[in-house]
């Protein structure tokens, strides 16, 4: 499956198809997404990704990856980022509190996202 510029492609039909891999893709999709002012930026300094500004920082600040396949590349990092968290909320508080100790500074930005509240300060390493 691949995801990005607003569609979802699911290749050799559904058979594929997996919760974990469908919350990856729209993971892609929401790392896409920009604020009017973040786009005005894009335009007069260029894209900076497909994944919210200041992730990488988040990403290092924790210095580690939800999974081998994270480790490819930014824009995977945060689509896998984004499937284990939702993945630890389906499992309840005691999976998602260990998410959130585990990679603390993109639990901060994952939960900004998924309550839609403004995205934190970058963190700092």
């Amino acid at each position: 499956a691949t995801g990005g510029d607003g569609i979802i492609t699911f290749w050799n039909g559904v058979g594929n198809l997996t919760e974990q891999t469908l919350n990856h893709e729209i993971g892609h999709l929401i790392g896409e997404r920009r604020t009017p002012a973040e786009r005005q930026l894009e335009q007069q300094f260029g894209p900076w990704g497909r994944w919210p500004r200041g992730w990488e920082e988040a990403a290092q600040a924790d210095g580690n990856h939800v999974s081998e396949y994270a480790t490819h590349a930014t824009a995977e990092d945060f689509a896998e980022s984004w499937a284990h968290y939702l993945q630890a909320r389906e499992q309840g508080r005691e999976a998602l509190r260990e998410f959130r100790l585990r990679y603390p500074h993109r639990a901060a930005y994952l939960d900004a996202i998924y309550e839609n509240q403004p995205l934190p300060e970058p963190a700092r390493k």
